[in-house]
């Protein structure tokens, strides 16, 4: 059961917003005390607490605190409530939101021997070129069981519109301690560093138009988690770069002819964070919703315009568009889904094409170069300071590609479901061996046989067991707290 459905049983919010919505949109004591009221249900129906109840109460005081004007009594009200539900968890709060930041050690991984020429991989991985995959990751040599290949900052991320109240904005961790925005009820923070992080980075622009790309979602039926994703992007890239630099980079990119080729295998366009190496991802122009893609462009200029002066000296307007429109089809077809603790790569008991376990996007650039596979050989873990780990989930030969599953595996998805979920999420047709020879998940090597089913089954709990191993083993040595996902469930 999704938060949102949760809620729903306590309240009719969107109705109430609908009704309100001069104020659904920015901070006002209206929204806000009706969220307080909300909250006070939970407490006089007694209800019996589990963690459903328990995040579902969390996410309405992270709302609360979001919508109540700064220095107000319904702000004081809901940190007051917010102190209670956290006390009846025995939560420490100075502890848990000091835990993750201030002593997560990001100075290296034991075991990681970075690349010489891409820092973010390990020296066993190398990058290669095809005309059937174009780029990805292949082991130069064997890598055994556990290895860990690599080790990457996010580019952008954003939680998932249902979750924008229970997940920080900036790095996905659970707000236990949410800390809002002094000016928009949008976002949240787990702690005052991602906060001013976010706001150096991209938020000091995106503040002002968050609440009109949240009335355009709910009028028209447009994918407002891919343009926020790109709109960061954007503006990170121009934080950094400076606006000309990106246009004339942008520019130079288009122009080139053999884009997806040998050209792009190089120490300057691989393994950084950066504006060129974002741009050079793979984009698929067959996508479906091209033109409401083009038209989400044109309204994120118009809005950039109308709020802030990031475009008042620009003449180029027409490319910056066509910049945002590219982005935003590099991160539908390159973004990583972020799962948090609700789900798990190798057993997807729950997934459906109507599955609500998907957190939030994640996208980076080096990370995006590795392929799909519905058998993959990597797993991957989120942790915190917006990193992604990626290690070996079993034996890999030298040669062999590296694969993660950018869905569900073979273990519990029958075929047409599984390729309906890749084709929704990233427009991918997969032609794995599973798929091509349409594979039962009881089928071990392509044979289908009903006694194979236990060995399959063991085959996946192997690597899972493999997966929460290493994690464990990451969880000791460079953090006191981040989340280590559990097996999907409702």
């Amino acid at each position: 059961m999704s938060l949102i459905k949760s809620l729903s049983q306590f309240g009719a919010f969107h109705e109430m917003l609908q009704e309100h919505q001069a104020s659904a949109v920015k901070k006002g004591p209206v929204v806000a005390n009706h969220l307080l009221k909300m909250l006070d249900t939970y407490w006089i129906l007694g209800l019996p607490y589990d963690d459903q109840l328990h995040q579902s109460m969390l996410v309405l005081c992270n709302q609360s605190i979001a919508f109540a004007p700064m220095n107000s009594v319904p702000l004081a009200r809901a940190y007051e409530v917010r102190s209670m539900l956290l006390s009846r968890l025995n939560f420490d709060q100075n502890k848990e939101s000091k835990g993750v930041k201030l002593n997560f050690r990001s100075d290296g991984f034991q075991g990681f021997t970075p690349s010489e020429t891409i820092p973010c991989v390990a020296e066993c991985v190398s990058i290669h070129s095809s005309l059937r995959f174009g780029r990805q990751l292949v082991a130069n040599r064997d890598i055994k069981a556990e290895e860990i290949v690599m080790v990457e900052d996010g580019f952008a991320m954003l939680p998932k519109k249902e979750y924008t109240y229970l997940l920080c904005s900036q790095c996905l961790c659970i707000a236990w301690n949410a800390v809002p925005c002094s000016a928009c009820p949008l976002v949240i923070y787990c702690s005052e560093h991602c906060r001013a992080s976010a706001w150096e980075n991209h938020h000091q622009v995106e503040c002002k138009l968050l609440p009109s790309i949240y009335v355009k979602s709910d009028s028209s039926n447009w994918n407002m988690s891919i343009s926020i994703t790109a709109l960061r992007c954007f503006l990170s890239s121009i934080k950094v770069e400076g606006l000309e630099n990106v246009l004339r980079e942008a520019q130079a990119i288009d122009n080139e002819k053999d884009v997806c080729l040998e050209s792009l295998i190089s120490e300057q366009c691989v393994g950084v964070n950066n504006f060129k190496s974002l741009y050079r991802l793979a984009t698929d122009k067959e996508i479906l919703n091209i033109d409401r893609i083009n038209k989400s462009s044109e309204f994120l200029v118009d809005t950039l315009l109308q709020f802030s002066n990031v475009l008042h000296n620009c003449t180029e307007l027409d490319a910056v568009r066509k910049i945002l429109a590219k982005l935003s089809l590099i991160v539908k077809v390159n973004h990583l889904k972020y799962q948090g603790s609700i789900c798990d790569d190798y057993n997807h008991d729950c997934c459906s094409l109507n599955c609500d376990s998907i957190m939030g996007y994640f996208i980076s650039t080096c990370s995006s170069l590795v392929n799909h596979s519905c058998t993959p050989n990597l797993g991957k873990v989120f942790i915190p300071e917006r990193k992604i780990v990626m290690f070996a989930a079993r034996s890999i030969k030298k040669g062999e590609q590296l694969c993660i599953t950018y869905g569900p595996t073979l273990a519990r998805i029958l075929n047409p479901e599984r390729n309906a979920l890749l084709y929704r999420d990233y427009n991918v047709i997969c032609l794995c061996q599973a798929c091509t020879q349409d594979w039962h998940p009881c089928d071990c090597l392509g044979q289908k046989s009903e006694n194979k089913k236990d060995f399959m089954y063991e085959s996946f709990q192997t690597l899972n067991d493999k997966r929460f191993a290493l994690e464990k083993k990451l969880f000791q040595q460079y953090g006191e707290k981040y989340e280590i996902p559990d097996n999907c469930s409702e």
